[in-house]
């Protein structure tokens, strides 16, 4: 029998954004900058930084208004997306999976800044479920590895999945051949993980056994929501 999903919650745990207040996002440079008009309360219960942000004694309380100089129009409109739909707008029918690799991950980074870990987790989850897609197996590498790595710190878990593609499914091509687009990060975490997955003793003729990254639960890439996180909105 399948499991009801009963999405009911109280009016108290969960007030209705349609009756906030509109507040201004303004994301990108003043000459290249998009206006976004968001609900406050959608924005403050996705996202601590908003929260601090638009409360308090802070500028961006006093004028509604926010500003993201340092980010992508674009990327900020895919994860707005997201928050008031649930659905990610990167997938394309080109054969280059670049482009929608290039998407997610800098949608990962908006979120990470945000604090937003639940759209980190649901961005987490689309990267996976694209390395499966079709019976093939794909993953970011080349330059885009530092997309990830220049905007989250050590130990994020897409980091962890990263480096975990790259020493279970290693392709020729799979770090960049410019040395400017090897992020340093990376190319030490991903030595120590095959100095782990190879020990000096074996090497090269086995491997210490784990979990194959083309067919584990996604659990193990996930960032762990605080348990303040969840405790009714109010």
């Amino acid at each position: 029998m399948a499991t009801l999903k009963d999405i009911r919650v109280s009016r108290e745990s969960d007030p209705s954004f349609v009756e906030s207040e509109l507040v201004v996002v303004l994301v990108g440079t003043r000459t290249c900058q998009e206006m976004f008009m968001v609900y406050k309360t959608l924005l403050c219960n996705r996202s601590p930084f908003f929260k601090v942000a638009l409360n308090g004694n802070w500028a961006e309380s006093q004028d509604r208004t926010v500003i993201l100089p340092h980010d992508d129009a674009e990327v900020f409109e895919l994860w707005l997306h997201m928050v008031y739909t649930g659905r990610l707008r990167t997938k394309t029918t080109k054969a280059d999976h670049g482009e929608e690799y290039a998407r997610l991950l800098r949608v990962y980074v908006l979120a990470e800044k945000l604090l937003d870990v639940e759209s980190k987790n649901l961005v987490a989850e689309a990267v996976i479920s694209k390395t499966r897609e079709n019976g093939e197996y794909t993953y970011p590498s080349g330059s885009l590895v530092s997309i990830l790595y220049d905007g989250t710190s050590a130990g994020d878990p897409m980091r962890r999945f990263l480096v975990d593609c790259h020493v279970q499914c290693p392709k020729h091509d799979c770090i960049a051949t410019d040395e400017k687009n090897r992020h340093p990060d990376f190319m030490h975490e991903l030595v120590l993980a095959y100095m782990q997955r190879y020990p000096e003793r074996t090497r090269p003729f086995s491997i210490v056994r784990e979990e194959s990254v083309k067919t584990c639960k996604p659990d193990k890439y996930l960032t762990k929501i605080d348990k303040k996180e969840e405790e009714p909105k109010g």
